[in-house]
């Protein structure tokens, strides 16, 4: 489980900085770091974020 925590946001992560959704992409590099270092609390606290974070952006996403 812990491999999927880290590499899913790993990929998210470059793509989110090339478009310039900074939050996005600095919430991905520390749910990777949370992944690799099993830290299932600060997992719980980043989750809700990375949620509200794609909630804003997700309208403007749906117009391009």
């Amino acid at each position: 489980m812990a491999d999927g925590v880290s590499a899913a946001p790993h990929k998210l992560k470059s793509s989110f900085r090339t478009v310039g959704v900074n939050t996005l992409a600095d919430l991905c590099a520390t749910l990777e770091i949370t992944g690799i270092e099993r830290d299932w609390e600060t997992l719980k606290t980043c989750l809700p974020q990375l949620e509200g974070a794609l909630a804003k952006v997700t309208p403007y996403i749906n117009t391009l």
